[in-house]
């Protein structure tokens, strides 16, 4: 059993589930079976916390079009179960009716799918570039968006910074209704405020690009340029991987490490930038597994010129992500394993592209260990659900990974599953396969087609259907 607290192996344990927590951890030779109980041997197996994406997006498309994508985002959840990812941090888009009723059946043992915490519509500027965002423009249009998102039952805030940004003094009044409501706020940099500036407000910060230009010594200048149409979108983002500065970046984490600042880099991202080649490789193993539309959404984001890098510069940038996440970590900044998985985010897939994710955090100079904690027993202390959440204890959640090799010696072993526990469901090898094959594509299939899934005999509930009934697991022990 793997620690993730204490960093260690544990030998010869034993787990008992009963119902949806675990109900004992003891050393197997002291532990006394239970007549009728399920036994599970696991020997030379690994046994792992339940997996965290803190960055995905269940939306529709960033272009007009007749698909919601709701379905399509709905089949996905037996993906990232499949996966071993038990819990994802859904960040913003419009199925959020959807995302809320969904999430009450996870956690119910209803549906079979991941955990969701979610933020429910972004707060953005006058003029949102995603489909249901919230507008904001004044003070009181701040502080009323807050109230609105904690009152329908929304996790958290996410901040966003469509062009023309959230004015300054909006911003401003967002995080003060938040420490007012209690409720916690990540999400992008505001062109109106440095980088410090938002670090010292209190919010959390979503990926690489939303921090670098905090390591630029005229980032005030840059963020001006962009923010009233001077420069494009490309033009900033080369501005900024040429004007890195090793020092600005070092005392800007020494800020982050003294104000609590998380960061979830979202370096899947960058690489995919950087190493066009390699995503081509990928898709071959794992677009099977995504309907044609949601492929086609990877072409939405709007004028290459406007948005891209030329790769000598993807390059450099990758190569800066991981270099900041290395003095962040030294700094003691605390980090999250997101993947920013979604429809229009190329070359990213649901379950997979975290495990690509701790593979980036790795290179970027974490230990296995490490990045194992980042996509665990961190997820659930910024969830603030350390008491059910992130590691494998009494009392706690039954989401569990069996793996067939150490992660602690690699952190790729976490790809090697054997079997998944969901909120006290035991999914073997088989089950697992099954639910994959039933996602998979063939070449020719039609576009419109999405599969129904059942795990012997389970129906995972779909679209207008009612859900199965409530399942209560047989108690089990590993």
């Amino acid at each position: 059993m793997i620690d993730v607290a204490s960093g260690s192996a544990l030998p010869d344990r034993s787990v008992v589930i009963n119902g949806n927590r675990i109900a004992a951890v003891e050393p197997s030779a002291t532990l006394r079976v239970l007549e009728g109980v399920r036994v599970v041997e696991a020997r030379g197996k690994y046994l792992i916390p339940g997996l965290w994406d803190m960055h995905v997006h269940m939306r529709g498309s960033l272009r007009e079009t007749t698909i919601d994508f709701a379905k399509e985002n709905e089949a996905m959840l037996a993906l990232y179960v499949a996966n071993g990812v038990a819990g994802v941090r859904e960040m913003g888009g419009d199925l959020t009716d959807r995302l809320l009723r969904w999430r009450s059946e996870v956690e119910r043992g209803e549906r079979l799918g991941p955990r969701i915490a979610t933020c429910g519509p972004k707060l953005d500027g006058p003029l949102p570039e995603w489909p249901g965002s919230i507008a904001i423009s004044t003070v009181e249009q701040a502080r009323a968006a807050v109230r609105r998102v904690k009152a329908m039952g929304f996790d958290f805030i996410k901040v966003y910074n469509g062009v023309p940004n959230i004015a300054r003094d909006a911003y401003l009044a967002i995080l003060d209704e938040a420490k007012r409501e209690n409720i916690r706020v990540t999400g992008h940099v505001p062109l109106t405020l440095t980088v410090e500036e938002v670090s010292n407000g209190g919010q959390s910060i979503e990926h690489f690009n939303e921090y670098l230009p905090g390591c630029v010594r005229n980032e005030k200048e840059l963020k001006a340029k962009l923010n009233d149409g001077r420069i494009a979108g490309g033009t900033y983002d080369a501005a900024v991987v040429r004007s890195f500065s090793k020092s600005t970046a070092e005392q800007l984490f020494e800020r982050f490490a003294k104000n609590g600042t998380w960061v979830t880099p979202t370096l899947t991202i960058a690489h995919a930038d950087a190493f066009p080649q390699q995503n081509t490789a990928r898709a071959a193993s794992w677009k099977r597994y995504l309907s044609p539309a949601w492929a086609d959404t990877w072409n939405d984001r709007g004028d290459p010129a406007d948005i891209s890098l030329t790769l000598g510069d993807a390059r450099k940038q990758y190569q800066h992500a991981l270099e900041t996440v290395r003095w962040m970590h030294k700094a003691g900044v605390e980090i999250l394993a997101g993947s920013d998985t979604a429809t229009s985010n190329a070359y990213t897939y649901p379950g997979f592209s975290l495990h690509e994710e701790l593979d980036y955090l790795a290179e970027a100079g974490l230990t296995p260990l490490e990045a194992l904690q980042c996509a665990t027993i961190n997820a659930a202390r910024w969830l603030g659900r350390l008491d059910e959440l992130g590691t494998v204890a009494k009392g706690k959640l039954a989401d569990l990974v069996l793996l067939d090799a150490n992660p602690l010696s690699s952190i790729r072993n976490t790809r090697k599953i054997r079997a998944v526990v969901m909120n006290g469901r035991f999914l073997d090898r088989e089950d697992l396969d099954q639910m994959l094959g039933q996602l998979r594509r063939e070449p020719d299939s039609k576009p419109g087609a999405l599969p129904r899934l059942g795990i012997k005999g389970h129906l995972a509930a779909q679209g207008p259907d009612p859900p199965l009934n409530a399942h209560r697991p047989e108690p089990q022990q590993f």
